[in-house]
């Protein structure tokens, strides 16, 4: 289990032994988005500092680091693969990032005639489809 902070910090726990893995100064500001690749070997977070970082979650050190966001990361997501992550940002742009490569593979705009996105972005279970849920 992960939890981001408001002062850039995220703490995980291993759950079932309630022993804490690691404490990390993960952002400059707020962390604001968190998610673990399928199977949990990643940590995907998203920060108000406009980065996205992939950590090892066991180690807490970090893998990658992506920059190229215009404005605060809202919500982070693995694909189901775990070999992409997508984030978006307050500014309805979504990108597509590749974990082993560290390139931005696609950069999506949100419709602007839709309202600001109010909550986060979560992949689908069963396919590559980007769904919002409040």
């Amino acid at each position: 289990m992960a939890v981001g902070y408001s002062d850039g910090t995220i703490h995980a726990w291993e759950l079932g032994k309630d022993a804490k893995l690691f404490t990390i100064q993960a952002h400059m500001s707020q962390c604001s988005s968190l998610a673990f690749s399928p199977g949990g070997r990643l940590l995907a977070s998203g920060g108000l500092d406009r980065v996205v970082k992939v950590w090892d979650s066991t180690t807490g050190l970090e893998v990658r680091a992506f920059r190229g966001n215009s404005n605060s990361v809202q919500a982070v997501a693995f694909q189901q693969r775990g070999d992409r992550v997508v984030t978006m940002g307050v500014d309805r742009k979504i990108h597509i990032w590749e974990t082993n490569s560290h390139q931005r593979c696609r950069k999506l705009y949100n419709n602007p005639d839709q309202p600001n996105p109010s909550g986060p972005a979560e992949l689908a279970s069963d396919g590559p489809f980007l769904e919002k849920w409040n």
